[in-house]
């Protein structure tokens, strides 16, 4: 076994409160290993507020409804 591959990959975290949750014995947990090779998530994107330039003259084409033009 390749000792120093192993020994960059022990490394510990602290546990989430999912972390927590899910382990049957979560409440006394007060490290957990960190997995290094899984892939990052990338940041939650919230929907814009407002609509971009131009896109009230596009979606105008293709509402069917007067409710669909009051929303928009």
């Amino acid at each position: 076994m390749n000792a120093s591959l192993k020994e960059a990959l022990a490394v510990t975290r602290l546990p989430t409160q999912v972390d927590r949750d899910r382990a049957p014995l979560g409440h006394v947990q007060t490290s957990m290993t960190a997995d290094l090779l899984a892939p990052k998530r990338p940041p939650r994107r919230r929907h814009p507020k407002m609509l971009p330039e131009g896109a009230k003259d596009e979606l105008r084409g293709v509402m069917n409804t007067a409710r669909d033009e009051m929303v928009l």
